[in-house]
């Protein structure tokens, strides 16, 4: 009899359920949309557009179409007959997020247009039916409105007049790649799940040690420490496993706040080094800790000598300096493991990001579970400091890599900041000023020269010159027309530079260019570049190098290379896809 009221009392909770959905979603659809609509169809000079005005309702916004949003990014998408016709959308404004105010969103807060180009030989007469799909997000502070809608309208008369406004922003808007099937040249090192991620995250972690980011630096890795009696090797071990663990422990920590920040904040892998000013940051701080390890000052970092005041602080920041140098590197497997980890949830960007943190530290771990090792490092004070001195000049080498990475007509403002601050350090230490107070202002005036030097340039990408920029309207004008190879790059992409000076070399690229009738189309993501990274995002790729090929009879189906690759495997997948004539040179 009990379990009898049982399962009446359940089959009355599902029904109740149920009814309150229904009347829920009844309630919603009643709720009159917190949107206005209004089109116009207009011609300005060649032309035709159509124009769909969406004005959200006050204290209501709606998402912009970048996938980076937290929320569903608006999508229009419209047809004539069957033909698909592309969509203009124009720039979105920054905005706090209703329901997270920490997190900043792209977002449609007013009354805003979106174009829809007709073909140029549309005739007007033709008083077509237009049809157009709009997907998109309204919130407001309490509440937020999902729309899924679909509408036609006639074109009919258009008019040439167009607010001096709307034209403006009619010249700013830009067409959205779509989402591409990406097919990979090399598809065993793409990843799928997250034990894949984790063991190509930690060999790939491992092999960054090797990369041209930090092979420079090895020597900051190494410690050396004072002659001790064989009575005192057994504390000497013990000191030499913490100061790798606090190592490890630097590593780690900066690879974990990497994965959150780029989780949260959508970024692409090594896309801190778009700003010119933060490479030249970089550049002075290693100048600086060059000039420490001559002798000018001392730093918490990077010291060498055997009595250190914070040794163990000095391991901990050379473990975060280490793994910042090694942000801009994408070493064999890393790519295909971001592509898949960076369009995942927050934990999984983070255990993979950790992973690859392990893969890095890896063999100083080693070193710490066997402390014996010690034994292969320098023993006497004389052998540290002429290591001191070694990198020193590796940092110093690191420098003019760092300044490779800027554009040339920077180099000589750089290089005289540089001097002057290398004169000014060296002044301080022939004066040996005696009092606290005449040193504490010579720290301000090398403070304050540092600073200057910083702002002191007028920072402008590098100009292409093989390659056509890219342009979205101007790609996808092309796109299903041509054959086109894309190349993601970066001037702070170290393996991007490695690649162009062996791969994609101009002899070579003029060559392929000529068989294969390919259009060459570079996305620079030096500076912050919002169009390229949603290009790269529609590939499903969040790091660089990448090159992807769109073949002219299958534009939807790009095959990509990341990472490494050579002339030889390229050239073969341009055959199988393109087959060039057999009499091409």
């Amino acid at each position: 009899m009990l379990s009898l009221v049982n399962e009446k009392i359940k089959l009355f909770l599902i029904l109740l359920a149920v009814t309150s959905f229904s009347l829920i979603n009844t309630a919603r659809a009643l709720q009159a949309p917190p949107y206005d609509l209004e089109a116009r169809f207009v011609q300005i000079e060649k032309d035709k557009l159509f124009i769909l005005w969406i004005t959200p309702h006050k204290d209501w916004y709606f998402y912009g179409p970048q996938k980076r949003n937290i929320g569903q990014p608006t999508t229009i998408t419209a047809w004539l007959g069957n033909k698909p016709l592309p969509v203009f959308y124009p720039p979105t404004q920054a905005k706090k997020d209703y329901f997270n105010p920490a997190t900043t969103v792209q977002a449609y807060t007013k009354k805003t247009p979106f174009f829809i180009k007709l073909p140029t030989s549309y005739s007007t007469n033709s008083n077509s039916n237009l049809k157009i799909k709009i997907r998109m997000l309204l919130c407001s502070p309490t509440s937020c409105y999902p729309v899924n809608a679909q509408f036609n309208f006639l074109l009919q008369n258009p008019n040439s007049k167009l607010a001096p406004a709307w034209k403006s922003l009619w010249e700013q808007s830009q067409v959205l790649p779509p989402d591409f099937k990406a097919e990979s040249a090399l598809p065993g090192l793409e990843v799928s799940s997250l034990g894949k991620a984790m063991l190509l995250g930690l060999i790939a972690g491992f092999l960054l040690n090797f990369m041209p980011c930090v092979l420079p630096v090895l020597g900051l890795k190494l410690r050396s420490f004072q002659n001790l009696s064989k009575e005192e090797q057994k504390e000497k071990s013990k000191e030499f496993r913490l100061h790798n663990i606090f190592f490890i422990l630097g590593v780690l920590i900066y690879f974990s706040a990497l994965g959150i920040f780029l989780a949260y904040t959508k970024l692409n892998w090594g896309a801190i080094f778009q700003n010119s000013l933060f490479i030249l940051a970089t550049l002075f701080l290693l100048f600086l800790l060059a000039l420490s390890l001559f002798g000018f000052f001392t730093l918490p970092i990077l010291n060498l000598k055997a009595n250190v005041k914070h040794p163990y602080l000095d391991s901990f920041l050379t473990g975060l300096l280490i793994t910042l140098l090694a942000t801009p590197c994408s070493g064999p497997f890393l790519g295909g493991v971001l592509a898949w980890s960076l369009l995942n949830s927050p934990t999984v960007i983070l255990l993979v990001f950790i992973s690859i943190g392990l893969g890095l530290s890896l063999p100083y771990f080693l070193v710490a579970l066997f402390p014996k090792t010690i034994q292969f490092f320098p023993k006497t004070s004389k052998a540290n400091l002429i290591l001191e001195k070694i990198v020193a000049f590796l940092l110093l080498g690191t420098c003019i890599y760092l300044l490779s990475l800027l554009p040339e007509d920077l180099y000589l403002k750089i290089l005289i900041s540089l001097s002057i601050v290398f004169f000014l350090f060296w002044l301080k230490k022939e004066l040996d000023l005696p009092t606290s107070w005449p040193k504490l202002l010579f720290n301000i005036l090398i403070l304050l020269s540092i600073i200057l030097a910083l702002f002191w340039t007028n920072l402008r990408p590098d100009k292409p010159q093989i390659w056509i920029n890219y342009e979205p309207n101007y790609f996808l004008s092309q796109l299903g027309k041509k054959n086109i190879l894309v190349d993601f790059t970066a001037n702070w992409c170290p393996t991007c530079k490695f690649l162009e000076k062996t791969v994609l070399t101009e002899t070579f690229l003029s060559r392929i260019k000529t068989n294969y009738h390919l259009l060459l189309i570079k996305v620079d993501l030096s500076q912050e570049n919002p169009a390229g990274e949603e290009f790269l995002n529609s590939l499903n790729s969040k790091s660089i190098p990448l090159v992807a090929i769109f073949t002219a009879h299958a534009p939807d189906k790009p095959l990509i290379f990341r990472d490494f690759f050579t002339q030889k495997m390229l050239e073969k997948s341009l055959q199988e896809k393109l087959s060039p004539p057999q009499n091409s040179p």
